[in-house]
């Protein structure tokens, strides 16, 4: 998942029903966490104040490589800044033409203000996406996001957001609770399966990398291995002797006749 972006709107008060109008174009797209009016931001006496909380999605082809978090913390602000206003023009003139069919009570007024609710989305989207860098996936981090993951982790999300929604309901409780501990052993299957492949993917001079790697001192344990016969191996000794046997087996004898 991405980061959490805010899209901040201003209203006619007359016309509160636009609040639930512009959100519904984000509902159906799957994008909008929430939606609330903010009294305690400063505008006119005939406006109101909407904050938008959206959420960027990965796209499936990025949930498939198990590439494309989005890193907020090194996002390039004068960047997305600047992507913003130039693509603002594109949304005034929905947002203008959508209001405009509500002054005269046209008949597609509504479609009109979710196609220009689709156009802001699109831009804090593209704005986003151009000027935060996304993860490479290297130095352990996302590297295991798989599509099982994934579909482990919206599951989550939205059992937690339910539970919010009633907090004394044992029902919904009972359900994030076993929710999430399918998403714990979804966490540790997709870990384990990256790591077992990067094991069969060794060859040459990567192979002694991989066994002082096993005998390191870290702060997080490595998995487990299993050798052969079986045994699972969890001591750093037994490791390196497991990963020896099974990438440098003993040379066959050589014939000296």
């Amino acid at each position: 998942m991405g980061p959490a972006v805010c899209a901040v709107a201003s209203t006619d008060i007359a016309r509160t029903s636009t609040r639930l109008n512009v959100s519904s174009a984000w509902m159906r797209l799957g994008w909008l966490r929430e939606c609330t009016v903010r009294p305690d931001l400063a505008t006119g006496s005939d406006h109101e104040v909407i904050w938008a909380d959206l959420s960027v999605r990965s796209s499936p082809a990025e949930l498939n490589t198990g590439v494309g978090r989005l890193l907020e913390s090194r996002t390039d602000v004068e960047l997305m800044k600047t992507e913003f206003e130039s693509l603002l023009p594109t949304f005034e003139a929905l947002i203008a033409s959508a209001a405009d069919a509500a002054e005269v009570g046209a008949r597609t007024a509504k479609n009109q203000l979710d196609t220009a609710a689709e156009g802001l989305n699109e831009v804090i989207h593209k704005a986003v996406t151009t000027s935060i860098l996304r993860s490479s996936g290297k130095r352990g981090g996302y590297v295991w996001w798989n599509r099982e993951y994934a579909e482990a982790h919206t599951q989550l999300r939205a059992a937690r957001q339910q539970q919010k929604s009633a907090p004394g309901s044992n029902r919904y409780q009972e359900r994030l609770s076993r929710i999430r501990s399918n998403f714990h052993k979804a966490v540790t299957k997709a870990k384990r399966a990256w790591a077992k492949q990067k094991v069969e993917d060794l060859e040459g001079n990567d192979i002694f990398g991989a066994m002082q790697w096993a005998k390191g001192r870290r702060r997080y344990r490595s998995p487990p291995l299993m050798d052969p016969d079986g045994s699972m191996k969890v001591e750093t000794k037994g490791k390196a002797q497991t990963l020896r046997a099974a990438l440098l087996p003993p040379p066959a004898p050589a014939d000296l006749r």
